[in-house]
């Protein structure tokens, strides 16, 4: 893993991000991350690699199992499951996550302030993401304004971020 290549999963990431993060790799890692970051047999990794290579399994079911593997080790099998869950419910079927921050139009004075609050990041992180028009109401259209005046709805910003306004 590397910070600088992208690909890390900090030990202190929350088990939703672990998660999240694992999901976001890319298939020809996963191997690997079984080898070096999961107490799995390396008799069933060479299974699951075999798997992958002939197709008999989809990479998409190889990650969630790592993403659980992952999670559980650092956070227990209860919030490995809780992880996959939200993920599930948010990514593959498209619901808005229960947990998102919600701000009241009172709260924020323009949606820059409102993706700073969502983000925890500053100013220029959420100019950055304005301008990679990387936030999007709940009928996907995007937000490119930052000062336009905050709208009551639900937003997604960037790819694993959301938060709502009231």
């Amino acid at each position: 893993m590397s910070s600088s290549w992208g690909n890390v999963i900090n030990l202190t990431d929350t088990p939703e991000d672990m998660y999240g993060k694992v999901m976001s790799m890319a298939d020809a890692q996963v191997a690997t991350y079984f080898e070096l970051c999961t107490r799995v047999p390396m008799n069933e990794v060479a299974h699951i690699k075999k798997g992958i290579s002939e197709g008999s399994q989809h990479p998409k079911d190889v990650k969630m199992r790592l993403a659980r593997e992952i999670v559980a080790l650092y956070h227990g099998k209860d919030l490995a499951q809780t992880a996959e869950e939200k993920f599930v419910s948010t990514f593959s079927k498209g619901e808005f996550p229960e947990d998102a921050p919600v701000f009241t139009v009172t709260e924020v004075s323009n949606m820059r302030e409102f993706v700073v609050k969502v983000t925890r990041g500053s100013n220029s992180e959420a100019m950055r993401l304005f301008e990679q028009k990387a936030i999007e109401n709940e009928s996907g259209e995007k937000i490119t304004d930052p000062f336009m005046k905050p709208i009551p709805g639900k937003y997604r910003i960037g790819k694993r971020q959301f938060g709502k306004i009231e």
